[in-house]
């Protein structure tokens, strides 16, 4: 606990800001929103044959890691959602192909080329675990429900 207390107070001298337990409990909350929201994103590819390619998939997933407001994130991913189980309702959805996941982690851009790899040659990417999301996010998870990490919204 202390060296995450030193942290803070060098990040808070670092940047001239001053960082609450408000702060810290109000950033958990967004970023289990966000979570939560992608999570949901990830279930839409549960269904057979797939509602949207891995490559769209992908896009939204890594996309969102660069999106500066954390709190509009959950909006836009769940109207997404919305959007996609409403198509799917429709019939709109992909023909139906092998169903492939990708797993490892894979740099530079290559995890991209994968993909559209699998999905040029007529599987479909149903899923991506790698390091920067599912295995994360599996990881907050299992440490939220241990009680490890502080949060007021479960994943």
């Amino acid at each position: 606990k202390s060296e995450i207390i030193r942290f803070k107070e060098y990040l808070e001298k670092k940047f001239d800001v001053t960082i609450t337990e408000d702060d810290i409990r109000e950033a958990i909350r967004v970023n289990n929103q966000v979570r939560t929201s992608l999570k949901h994103l990830y279930e839409v590819m549960r269904n057979d044959p797939a509602p949207i390619t891995g490559h769209d998939l992908f896009k939204v997933l890594y996309g969102s890691t660069f999106k500066f407001d954390r709190k509009a994130i959950p909006g836009e991913v769940d109207a997404l959602v919305e959007k996609i189980n409403k198509e799917y309702a429709e019939g709109k959805m992909l023909e139906k192909k092998p169903r492939i996941l990708i797993t490892g982690c894979p740099v530079g851009g290559a995890t991209e080329k994968i993909i559209d790899a699998v999905e040029n040659n007529g599987g479909v990417v149903v899923t991506v675990e790698t390091c920067w999301w599912t295995r994360r996010s599996r990881m907050y998870t299992r440490l939220w429900r241990r009680g490890i990490l502080i949060s007021d919204a479960p994943s």
